[in-house]
């Protein structure tokens, strides 16, 4: 998630003091689309439509509801040169929040983005 230093402290004056704490919130209550969740699971669909359980519950609660799976995680990257393991899975310590800009723009913007790759911005110049 990116957003602006003035969204940010809008989110420490509603009692967020750190992008962890922030983080913890969002594992913990943003769900799923059905109908993204389904295009995006075929075998969990074939499991729902079999009756097998959680997804056939899930299935039931009909293509608009918001499923309890955390949508806001990052998936296994690349390799890195780090040695520190990467978290994976739907854990606060895998939502990434970058505060950017002049503090002027009361944006934020929230997606499943993963790593692709990197750029060095010098030969850009």
């Amino acid at each position: 998630m990116m957003m602006d230093p003035n969204v940010a402290a809008d989110l420490a004056t509603a009692g967020y003091k750190s992008k962890e704490a922030f983080a913890s919130f969002l594992a913990a209550n943003i769900g799923t689309p059905a109908w993204l969740y389904w295009r995006d699971h075929e075998n969990d669909w074939k499991q729902a439509k079999a009756g097998v359980e959680p997804f056939a519950g899930y299935l039931k609660l009909g293509k608009d509801a918001v499923l309890p799976i955390p949508r806001l995680y990052k998936q296994a990257g690349p390799p890195s040169n780090s040695l520190s393991p990467k978290p994976t899975g739907d854990s606060p310590a895998t939502i990434e929040i970058i505060v950017t800009g002049g503090g002027t723009n009361t944006f934020s913007s929230g997606g499943d983005f993963g790593y692709v790759g990197s750029a060095v911005v010098d030969k850009w110049r």
